[in-house]
């Protein structure tokens, strides 16, 4: 989601388990092109959100446009 507007972008998830229970570990990777990162032409920070099997919000990333700038 786009810090500035709200406007979502797709993207694509993979973690290395289906769920990760309390007290455990895993990885989750995702997966998003340089458009993601676009706003009416200008590059912007997004959020990332985890949200739980019953839809409440985990966790919250903040993903700075410098990561697509290179």
């Amino acid at each position: 989601m786009s810090v500035s507007s709200g406007r979502e972008s797709t993207l694509a998830v993979r973690s290395t388990r289906p769920s990760i229970a309390p007290g455990e570990s895993g990885v989750v990777a995702f997966v998003a092109d340089r458009s993601a990162f676009l706003e009416d032409g200008k590059l912007t920070s997004v959020f990332l959100e985890f949200y739980r099997h019953d839809g409440l919000r985990q966790a919250v990333v903040q993903l700075d446009p410098g990561l697509v700038a290179q």
